[in-house]
């Protein structure tokens, strides 16, 4: 009886990615000072501002994840901003993010959550 290795080796692959697969790290932030900014231009565009404090001590990078809530607490839209242009923030160092978007966007949004998220 001829075994068939090819069989095996093509189902053991999974196994092998799994177990060297990547774990990923969040690194620890406190978001600060998160506001829609509706006075800089509130005909064209409402923003939302605030800053990432790294409580790391290491320097992050990465981005901030909006996601716009209707009285549901359903997710309208979700969008992304880079903290610090993508710079790195160093440890106790806080950075600032910004999203703009036209008036229209917020229609039905009652609340927003604001995630952090490495890159």
């Amino acid at each position: 009886m001829k075994k068939n290795y090819f069989f095996f080796a093509i189902l053991s692959i999974p196994l092998v990615f799994s177990l060297f697969a990547i774990v990923s790290y969040v690194s620890e932030v406190r978001l600060d000072g998160i506001w829609l900014d509706k006075t800089s231009s509130p005909s064209t565009a409402w923003g939302v501002k605030g800053r990432v404090r790294n409580l790391e001590n290491h320097p992050i990078k990465g981005y901030v994840k909006i996601k716009f809530l209707n009285t549901q607490g359903d997710i309208i839209a979700s969008h992304s901003a880079y903290v610090n242009d993508g710079d790195p923030i160093d440890p106790g160092q806080a950075a600032p993010f910004e999203y703009w978007a036209p008036p229209n966007e917020f229609t039905g949004v009652i609340n927003f959550q604001v995630i952090f998220r490495d890159r």
